[in-house]
């Protein structure tokens, strides 16, 4: 359908159209080039850039990473004193533990030994009282 649209135009007319496009294929191919070398130029800027922000990153990164290698050598005795010490304490803990367990028996031994002196001298009052009765002198009468 396009092909006939172009047929029946004059002749002239087709050669206007024809001389346009290659206009616009011209300017469109310079435009082209112009971008192409203005990226050229301005990309290795940009790269340069780029690379020395990089650079001191990376010099900052390798600052940084000695540093902490530094704390991590002045850490390493204390680490093996807190592990010790974290022995200790469950250590600690377990002889806590069996000490009140020791502790818990003995009171339940002293309570039953309290008790039965407690039992013991309520036995020991009755028998005084009756022992007192029988020696009180009976009023005469």
């Amino acid at each position: 359908m396009n092909e006939d649209v172009t047929r029946n135009l004059p002749g002239d007319m087709t050669g206007q159209i024809l001389s346009l496009l290659r206009g616009l294929d011209a300017r469109l191919t310079g435009l082209e080039d112009r971008v192409e070398r203005r990226l050229i130029e301005t990309r290795p800027v940009w790269v340069d850039g780029l690379e020395s922000r990089l650079e001191k990153v990376e010099t900052r990164l390798e600052a940084v990473e000695t540093r902490l290698e530094a704390v991590e050598t002045r850490l390493e005795p204390y680490e093996a004193r807190f592990d010790s010490i974290e022995k200790a304490i469950e250590n600690l803990g377990l002889d806590m533990r069996a000490g009140f367990k020791r502790l818990e028996r003995q009171m339940v031994v002293l309570a039953g030994d309290g008790t039965a002196l407690r039992t013991d001298q309520q036995d020991l009052e009755r028998r005084m009282d009756r022992l007192e009765d029988k020696l009180e002198p009976k009023p005469l009468g």
